[in-house]
């Protein structure tokens, strides 16, 4: 069995403290070879985990929206797919930083205006252009010119400047600036502002490329609780021998849980005490 934990939300120079579960769970538990460890990478070790267990690409982009459309039952097919996510810029200083699309509040209604008013701009520049709105926050194209894209993921971008992630093709900066012209004061927005909400001014393509690599693992949990503190209530049952990952920001620990421990689980679990857990979530 495979448990995949990840928080969010987690805030930033809080020292992770692990949950009296998880604490016992990695006393004794056999370690495998870590996932990630490069910030530079385009994707989070959390995606990484994901392709691994996928037998997907160990490095370069990843093919996250052909995934998706599989997730959402819509074939991709041979052709290169990428994710456009609604975005709000907030200009810090010399420093554009995205806040996570959530933080949009943007409701299903909503959501359709904005992809009827920007579909023109996104999809002009040749024919053989397909979509599919997967949610409010997550529109799917697909066309031949997505094809090598490196494009960063969306959890890589938010949260921190966007000068290290932004595309080098010049006609995706182009498309994207048009769309941020054709949103500023926007009516569209112009009613969110008055509403009280954030503006959404500005679109993420991520997750670009063709569909490769196996489906999920049926056995696999992909969990993302607000902290790690949560991650207790996530678990499986104590007597299920499993692999548990955690994933963070820099790398994803892997660990084998043994139920019951064996002799040599049993000696872990006495060397390792009861800090261990909070020094692998610090490692993260």
């Amino acid at each position: 069995m495979f448990c995949l934990i990840a928080p969010t939300g987690v805030a930033t120079g809080s020292a992770p403290v692990a949950g009296p579960l998880l604490r016992q769970r990695l006393r004794g538990a056999l370690e495998l070879p870590p996932v990630g460890g490069d910030d530079s990478d385009l994707h989070t070790p959390f995606e990484r985990c994901q392709s691994l267990l996928r037998a997907g690409p160990a490095q370069g982009a990843l093919p996250l929206a052909a995934w998706r459309l599989q997730a959402a039952g819509i074939e991709p097919g041979r052709l290169p797919w990428a994710l456009v996510s609604p975005l709000h810029l907030q200009l810090e200083a010399a420093q554009a930083v995205a806040l996570p699309p959530a933080a949009l509040q943007l409701e299903e209604a909503e959501a359709d205006a904005f992809w009827a008013l920007l579909m023109p701009f996104l999809l002009p520049f040749s024919e053989g252009w397909q979509h599919h709105r997967l949610d409010a926050l997550h529109w799917a194209v697909g066309h031949e010119q997505l094809d090598g894209l490196q494009l960063a993921s969306l959890e890589r971008a938010c949260d921190r400047s966007l000068s290290p992630w932004l595309p080098t093709e010049r006609w995706l900066r182009r498309v994207t600036n048009e769309a941020q012209m054709l949103l500023h004061e926007h009516p569209l927005n112009l009613a969110r502002q008055a509403a009280g909400k954030l503006p959404l001014n500005s679109l993420w393509w991520w997750g670009a490329g063709r569909a490769q690599g196996e489906a999920l693992p049926s056995q696999a949990q992909l969990l993302r609780p607000l902290d790690w503190q949560q991650a207790d209530a996530l678990l499986p049952a104590e007597s299920i021998s499993h692999t548990l990952w955690l994933a963070g920001d820099r790398q994803a620990r892997s660990f084998r849980i043994e139920r019951p421990l064996s002799l040599q689980g049993r000696w872990r679990q006495w060397r390792d005490g009861l800090q261990h857990a909070d020094a692998v979530l610090a490692s993260l």
